[in-house]
């Protein structure tokens, strides 16, 4: 089990308790959803995205509150258990709030003043964005962000069960009907955050790519997560490589083959050209590809069932 804390055992420690869920995390919920109408009206609240936002009403993040053995609790497991994201779009809070109060408060959160001053819709509800912006800020800027929250709390990734404790506070600020929270990004902040979004959006269309060039499902998150740490791994194994070289060299071991680079060709190439050049010559050479994929590639890396290692069987 990894180190962090399940459902039950935040529910016994932190009351009340409240999930913030991202709708874009999770389209089929709100069909799902619909079935607990009756039994949830009480315990749930659709946050308002920015006027400029309208069209995308629909996926605007919910409150919902968590009681033991009741529609909130079953819905986050329901998450945990069957949604494709896992428990990946949750974030748990607690504080001396009601569902009302909770609700007001994040929705001063899910907004954002742009350094040149434009509003515009700020992730908060998508945990990986918040924990990114999170350790940009300093000890007066987080409290102000947790403000009457005591606890708040992002899913462990890899355990699609568990949440790590990000922040915490015994002396919460008091809650004013009148309390304004506005995000101001820096420039830093800014350029952060863009180039966090401009990859996952890359992610994205790199599976619909790869999709078209499997015989099998892919499963979005492991093409992202994978696509993503390849970026990381390039960087490492090519430390003169710019940026785009390493996203590039990251986009070819879901076209190529997921271990492409061990071939002694391309190796080759990379200890005379760039890592651009090294891609571009190697790809043109139709019996590389023949090789690779007979030798170089592990379709089981690309449906999550291996590890992402490097170890090929040559």
């Amino acid at each position: 089990m990894t180190n962090g804390f399940t459902l039950f055992d935040i529910s016994q420690r932190a009351a009340p308790l409240y999930a913030v869920i991202s709708l874009l995390d999770y389209p089929e919920l709100p069909e799902y959803w619909q079935a607990f109408q009756l039994a949830a009206a009480g315990v749930w609240r659709q946050l308002q995205f920015t006027p400029r936002a309208e069209a995308w009403q629909r996926w605007a993040p919910l409150v919902v509150q968590i009681e033991e053995g009741k529609a909130g609790e079953t819905l986050v497991h329901w998450l945990e258990e069957t949604a494709a994201a896992g428990h990946g779009g949750v974030t748990l809070f607690s504080g001396p709030l009601t569902l009302q109060q909770a609700a007001e408060l994040w929705q001063q959160r899910i907004s954002c003043l742009w350094p040149e001053g434009t509003v515009a819709i700020f992730r908060s509800d998508a945990p990986a964005v918040l924990f990114g912006w999170w350790h940009t800020l300093d000890a007066l800027a987080q409290r102000a962000f947790l403000g009457p929250m005591t606890q708040l709390y992002l899913p462990v990734i890899d355990d699609k069960r568990c949440y790590r404790l990000l922040a915490q506070q015994d002396t919460p600020a008091t809650v004013h009907a009148d309390t304004f929270y506005q995000i101001q990004l820096t420039p830093e902040q800014y350029a952060l955050l863009a180039h966090d979004n401009r990859l996952h959006r890359l992610a994205n269309e790199l599976f619909l790519y790869a999709s078209t060039l499997t015989a099998f499902p892919l499963d979005i998150e492991v093409v992202k997560q994978r696509f993503l740490s390849g970026i990381v791994l390039a960087k490492q194994v090519y430390p003169l490589a710019g940026e785009a070289e390493c996203e590039a060299w990251s986009v070819h071991r879901w076209v190529l083959g997921s271990e492409f680079y061990h071939h002694p060709a391309f190796i080759s190439l990379t200890e005379h050209h760039t890592l651009a050049d090294s891609l571009r010559i190697f790809k043109s050479a139709p019996e590389h590809l023949h090789c690779v994929r007979l030798h170089y590639h592990r379709p089981g890396w690309m449906r999550g069932d291996l590890p992402d290692i490097s170890e090929v069987a040559l």
